[in-house]
């Protein structure tokens, strides 16, 4: 888990860094991410969120890992496993 201040860091860069360090890959390595979610819509709904005090999870896949970024800054992330998003 990792923390990134959603009004100064964007939630898409960030996602991208934890599963940079998570998969021991360079962020240029990792499958485009734009190619799963859309970058923008993500970082506009965590801006969103942050400064409207709403709680927001969004969990997807990502370079075979489960990544659940979260409108307190923190990222949780596991490798993915069937189906579930838990």
């Amino acid at each position: 888990m990792t923390d990134f201040d959603p009004p100064v860091e964007s939630a898409s860069g960030q996602v991208v860094g934890v599963l940079a360090t998570v998969s021991e890959s360079g962020p240029t390595e990792l499958p485009v991410l734009a190619d799963t979610i859309d970058p923008d819509a993500l970082d506009t709904l965590y801006t969103s969120a942050r400064t409207t005090d709403h709680d927001l999870t969004v969990c997807f896949r990502y370079a075979d890992h489960v990544v659940c970024p979260r409108s307190d800054g923190s990222i949780a992330c596991r490798p993915a496993g069937g189906s579930d998003f838990e």
